[in-house]
């Protein structure tokens, strides 16, 4: 929650608004929230986890369950084997920092 909390205070001093949600548990999945969530038309999730039968491949099933129209960017580790070391340092190198997040996410909307 803290990567995601700087990440959001940098998409602010960019001119990006944003909703932080801590979603700790596949199930029961929040649909209340990410129905509101939607309603910003665009998602960007953090999972400090691969990608692969996470969060984020269950957020796209409700979504397009859902028909909606929201746009979603699932910022998460490279399905991968993911030594092990010094979170800093692997963070770094995957793409998970704060700084490396908001570029994405701001990159990401512009193309939109």
């Amino acid at each position: 929650a803290k990567t995601a909390l700087e990440t959001a205070a940098l998409l602010k001093d960019a001119g990006l608004s944003s909703l932080v949600a801590d979603l700790r548990f596949l199930k029961p999945l929040d649909t209340d929230l990410l129905r509101e969530a939607a309603k910003r038309k665009y998602v960007a999730l953090l999972e400090e986890t691969v990608s692969t039968g996470g969060i984020g491949e269950k957020i796209a099933a409700f979504y397009a369950a859902e028909n909606s129209p929201v746009k979603l960017l699932s910022v998460s580790l490279p399905d991968t084997f993911i030594e092990h070391g010094d979170v800093s340092v692997l963070k770094e190198k995957y793409g998970l920092t704060k700084e490396q997040i908001a570029a994405r996410i701001l990159s990401w909307k512009k193309e939109r």
